[in-house]
């Protein structure tokens, strides 16, 4: 049985091409979840089962009650892994945030009163240090919380360009065109 698991060749099969189909109308239905006002989630959870059950079929269909069980557990096995490790990740920034770490770094960089470009360097250079010591994953989500806001911290005089999105005044002085306004 295990060299007619090795022959089935699901790229040309009818499986194949269903589950192909499957994914491309998911796709689509993600593309369109504004539209749906569905979350991303259930049309890809949905799938993902539909999916596995086309492989199931046809595999036993071609005699094979194996290599689709194996396959299944393997994949478990990654998505629980992949779900510890998140969950583990999202503890450490929840740790740092309820701490206020990141509140303690926004502060200190506000009081440098640094430039934008100055904020990019140092922001960069922190990432760079700690991803040597942490998953990419982790420390997007730790430079995410106290660089989101920056915007609001930094004065628009110290913008190298008082064009961009990032530099517009939140609100303007009573009686003071908003940025916003047409000019």
């Amino acid at each position: 049985m295990a060299a007619e698991a090795a022959a089935l060749d699901l790229t040309r099969h009818w499986a194949g091409y269903l589950g192909l189909f499957v994914f491309a109308v998911t796709y689509l239905t993600v593309m369109a979840e504004e539209r749906l006002h569905i979350r991303k989630s259930q049309p890809v959870i949905m799938a993902a089962g539909v999916i596995w059950a086309l492989i199931a079929v046809a595999h036993l269909r071609a005699g094979d009650t194996t290599t689709a069980a194996e396959a299944l557990r393997h994949s478990i096995a990654e998505y629980g892994e992949l779900f510890l490790f998140i969950l583990v990740a999202m503890t450490f920034v929840n740790t740092m945030e309820e701490r206020q770490v990141f509140d303690a770094l926004r502060a200190g960089l506000v009081r440098k009163r640094l430039s934008f470009r100055q904020v990019f360097w140092v922001t960069g250079l922190m990432s760079f240090f700690m991803s040597s010591q942490l998953d990419n994953l982790t420390t997007a989500l730790v430079m995410g919380p106290w660089r989101s806001p920056w915007g609001a911290a930094i004065p628009a005089s110290s913008c190298w360009r008082a064009s961009t999105w990032w530099c517009r005044p939140t609100r303007a002085a009573p009686g003071a065109p908003s940025a916003t306004s047409p000019r």
